[in-house]
């Protein structure tokens, strides 16, 4: 638990100050559930065919950046 007002040393990637302005709790990441992507893709099997490297490269980006921001 955190108290409104207070600071507190938190962070994965190095030290970060944390001062928040009400009561509650800091959680790890790595704590959490994990997360389910959904892709669709319209077209039939052999517009899947062709684009699966590019999709591949797009979900890799888009796990990156996500990752990135947690």
């Amino acid at each position: 638990p955190v108290l409104g007002g207070g600071a507190y040393l938190v962070g994965e990637r190095g030290p970060e100050v944390f001062r928040p302005a009400g009561a509650g709790s800091i959680e790890p990441m790595g704590g959490g559930a994990g997360v389910t992507v959904n892709v669709s893709v319209d077209g039939g099997a052999q517009g899947l065919l062709r684009s699966e490297a590019q999709i591949a490269r797009m979900l890799a980006r888009a796990t990156a950046l996500g990752a990135r921001r947690m």
